[in-house]
């Protein structure tokens, strides 16, 4: 049996505000439920009948007596109530509580009301808001400049989230246009989620410029490179994004940046890579890029990009942008502590999966003599050839795995004689090294997993493909993210849905994504 709520022997009134169109219509079923729950002072204010929370607070306002609020929706809830704080001038404002209802719920996660509400009874939950410890949260302000007076976002924005540009942000507004488009599909908060995560495969990744080449970004007035392989930049006010992802990472001691905390006036600025960097993110099994910690971030687009702030989502055309923080909220958070996102750790031995840190495979001519020397300069059989490939590579190819090593020995073998000699190997091995375009270096791997010689690589055999490359590069188990990379590959890439990839397919997915490249070429691929 789970533990009483203790309730302060004389609380302070509860203004709930409902909105009953949040959570696939769930908030349009609770109103009994919490009217049976109020105490005396409490009520219940639907969002949707009263046009908003102004109505409500402003009758509580006029009592000028000490009061608490809890809102009952999504993170967009939340951010309307702390935007008609500011409307009507209420600083310091009651402090907020969540009964969240929406899909992600970052803020909700943040200030450890939960990640959404599945039938719980109430009357623990609002007792819950009598008791828990007010805290300050930051509040940011974007503002546009350089938009013409027609544009419609040319007004500034509060962000209490996130602001994202580029990837994620084209995400948000696929879903968004989705759902402006087919209500009906949105029934459910699971099933939001699942259509948000097929959004996320589905996108427009393979038409982005490198980030380098069309936004200039400055970190608290000075000027700050971007990797020329980002896609997308991402400022975080919270340690929650994405539906409780953790984009930032668990704090470093040994690391130039401070703990992640909601009242310390900084906004924690990351990138990223593409979609495969997304997938690893999405499960938890990779970071962002950690860029910088900042109280002023200035960036200047040169393109129309998609943009989000706080889950809406648009596409803004070339302007500047800067973000500075508007002012402190307070806010409840229960248990006195504010929620700690998951730290991927699924594959053994590593916090993450880090392939941009991957070893380039590099080896000299005289590096191929000594290993060949070593056994004895003869031809080699299959055995033989894979042992020395290891050496030589330091990879591990596994010599059980029958149907891959017969096939990688035979790729080397180019006259076909049964076995390899040194010209053999060098020549092979040079398609790997650094001196070897991406091209040749992803058809001398597209040859070696399209084992049945078809000129595709079907779902099986690249779910073989990731698999082995994983298994040669980490230790621990790496199914998980096996079967999201295939997953995502054939979504983006296979271009008439066959359930299979051509090398043309492969070669464009890997000149657009730095990290799928990366690990199709063990780790020797890397732009100049």
């Amino acid at each position: 049996m789970a533990a009483a709520i203790p309730v302060p022997e004389n609380p302070e009134p509860l203004a709930l505000f409902i909105n009953s169109r949040s959570g696939g219509q769930q908030g349009a079923t609770l109103t009994t439920g919490l009217t049976a729950c109020l105490l005396p002072g409490d009520k219940v204010f639907d969002l949707a009948t009263d046009k908003g929370p102004a109505k409500g607070l402003q009758e509580y306002q006029e009592k000028k007596k000490p009061y608490r609020v809890m809102a009952c929706g999504g993170d967009g809830t939340v951010g309307w109530l702390l935007s008609t704080f500011d409307k009507i001038n209420l600083h310091p404002n009651p402090p907020l509580a969540i009964l969240p209802l929406g899909t992600g719920n970052d803020i909700s996660r943040t200030l450890n009301w939960g990640p959404g509400y599945v039938g719980e009874e109430l009357a623990p939950i609002l007792n819950k808001a009598r008791s828990s410890k007010t805290v300050q949260m930051d509040r940011w302000k974007a503002t546009f400049t350089g938009l013409p007076d027609s544009n419609p976002h040319k007004e500034p924005c509060v962000l209490n989230a996130y602001l994202g540009l580029g990837i994620d942000a084209e995400i948000a507004l696929k879903f968004h246009n989705l759902r402006e488009e087919m209500p009906g599909l949105f029934c459910s908060r699971m099933f939001n989620k699942m259509i948000y995560s097929h959004l996320g495969f589905t996108s427009m990744i393979s038409s982005h410029t490198p980030f380098s080449e069309i936004v200039n970004l400055e970190i608290n007035g000075a000027p700050f490179p971007i990797q020329s392989d980002l896609t997308g930049i991402c400022l975080l006010n919270l340690p929650s994004w994405g539906g409780g992802k953790n984009p930032w990472g668990p704090h470093d001691a040994s690391a130039p940046f401070k703990e992640q905390v909601i009242d310390d006036s900084m906004m924690e600025v990351i990138g990223f890579y593409g979609a495969f960097h997304l997938a690893q993110i999405q499960m938890n099994l990779q970071y962002g890029v950690r860029i910088a910690q900042a109280k002023h971030i200035k960036m200047t687009t040169k393109q129309p990009l998609p943009l989000q702030v706080d889950g809406e989502a648009w596409v803004i055309e070339p302007c500047t942008i800067e973000v500075n923080l508007l002012n402190k909220t307070n806010v409840l958070v229960y248990h006195d502590q504010t929620y700690k996102p998951p730290v991927g750790n699924t594959l053994k031995d590593r916090t993450r999966v880090e392939i941009k840190e991957l070893s380039s495979i590099t080896f000299s001519v005289d590096k191929v003599e000594s290993v060949y020397k070593q056994h004895g300069g003869k031809q080699l059989n299959k055995s033989e050839f894979i042992t020395v490939l290891n050496q030589i590579t330091g990879l591990s190819f596994d010599q059980t795995n029958k149907e891959l090593t017969d096939r990688l020995f035979s790729i080397f073998d180019t006259d076909k004689s049964g076995s390899i000699d040194n010209k053999e190997l060098s020549v092979g091995l040079s398609t790997l090294a650094q001196e070897g375009t991406l091209e040749k270096k992803l058809a001398f791997v597209f040859n070696m997993f399209d084992t049945n010689g078809s000129g595709t690589i079907t779902k099986d055999e690249l779910t073989v493909a990731f698999r082995t490359l994983f298994s040669m590069l980490y230790t621990g188990d790496s199914e998980q993210l096996v079967k999201v990379y295939v997953s995502v590959l054939l979504e983006l890439y296979d271009e008439n849905k066959d359930g299979s990839i051509t090398l043309d397919e492969l070669i464009t997915a890997a000149k657009n994504d730095e990290i799928l490249a990366h690990l199709f070429t063990f780790g020797s691929s890397k732009k100049k």
